[in-house]
């Protein structure tokens, strides 16, 4: 049996999938019946409060197993920003952040990590009940946290993948946006996810099953 814990946002919890797949539950779909799959995705958690829970909710899950991997989707709740200009998390303090949370997940198992997703800025503001306020996203702040996310990971030897790209290329995942909230795709949108994460070289390794000794 192979384990694999799943960590982020709404995004990785698969917020607004009428069919309750997420790209998280896609890729869950893909692999052997060897493996057991955990989706630790909290609505509206900021990398820090992420990083608060990380390392004991996997740990509890994947125990002593010798079989595990962890899958971390970067987030973008710390880099939106109300209306006022204030930021939701300095940039200081984020990069501070996803550098400890990304080397403490990978001391526990082999880790990968998906980068932010693009939204629909059509649609700023955003209301945030988590927040009570209008807040505003930026593809271009985005664009920015996403090089910084990639070159952590280089630092740290962890495999990463900029899909920020391909996403905003695709007329599908585009027009699920649109269909929707401006933030989350729908069904589609998160099935395009899934198969651009599918076809990486870094979780086709991951979906090996374990090997046994005969």
């Amino acid at each position: 049996m192979k384990r694999i814990c799943f960590i982020g946002d709404s995004l990785c919890e698969g917020h607004s999938d009428d069919q309750r797949q997420g790209w998280v539950g896609r890729l869950a779909m893909s692999l052997p019946i060897d493996f057991r799959t955990y989706n630790l995705g909290v609505s509206g958690q900021t990398m820090a409060e992420i990083q608060n829970r990380a390392a004991k909710e996997v740990s509890a899950r994947m125990g002593i197993h010798e079989h595990k991997a962890i899958v971390l989707g970067a987030g973008l709740n710390d880099i939106n920003h109300k209306e006022n200009g204030q930021l939701r998390t300095s940039l200081a303090e984020l990069k501070e952040t996803i550098y400890r949370l990304i080397a403490e997940l990978n001391s526990l198992a082999p880790l990968i990590v998906v980068g932010p997703f693009p939204i629909d800025e059509t649609f700023n503001p955003f209301y945030s009940s988590a927040l009570d306020c209008n807040i505003i996203f930026k593809n271009r702040a985005i664009q920015n946290i996403d090089s910084y996310y990639a070159n952590t990971c280089k630092t740290l030897d962890v495999p990463y993948l900029s899909i920020f790209d391909q996403l905003m290329e695709n007329s599908i995942y585009k027009k699920s946006l649109q269909d929707n909230d401006g933030i989350h795709p729908d069904a589609k949108g998160y099935k395009v996810a899934a198969n651009i994460i599918q076809k990486w070289e870094a979780w086709a390794e991951i979906a090996m099953p374990p090997q046994t000794n005969n």
